[in-house]
């Protein structure tokens, strides 16, 4: 969970400094996957110059975008499963097919190699290490 989060903010920071209309962003995670780990992420993200307005966590029930946030990722999970199954000759599903067609969007699927690469960032006890502090691009 903690790879994604953190790919998640540095992908969203990466799109708000991209964006014509401004380098700040708010990021909002489903409130049910919260546990002390990933607010220190959140946090640390927070303390820090990257270029977001708020990190925090909600109800899917409270907010809209949440809901289509899980809509979008159990649509992804399905259609890759139908295409890993089909070595690649899976369709979209209609509900799904004209964000995939339209929308830009990336997953991420850790190989042999990505989890040792991940594993370099972890401890014994398998948390990941505390994080380095970095200066913010300009």
């Amino acid at each position: 969970m903690e790879k994604c989060l953190l790919n998640c903010l540095d992908r969203a920071r990466d799109y708000a400094f991209d964006h014509p209309q401004g380098d700040r962003i708010a990021v909002m995670f489903d409130q049910g996957i919260e546990n002390g780990r990933l607010r220190e992420i959140v946090d640390m993200y927070s303390d820090t110059e990257h270029a977001f307005c708020s990190i925090t966590f909600g109800t899917v029930r409270s907010h809209y975008p949440l809901q289509a946030a899980d809509i979008i990722a159990t649509e992804s999970y399905w259609y890759a499963d139908r295409w890993l199954w089909s070595e690649g000759s899976a369709e979209p599903r209609p509900p799904f097919r004209q964000f995939y067609e339209q929308m830009p969007a990336e997953g991420l699927i850790l190989d042999r190699h990505g989890i040792f690469e991940e594993l370099k960032r972890r401890g014994p006890d398998g948390r990941l290490l505390p994080m380095k502090r970095s200066t913010p691009r300009i």
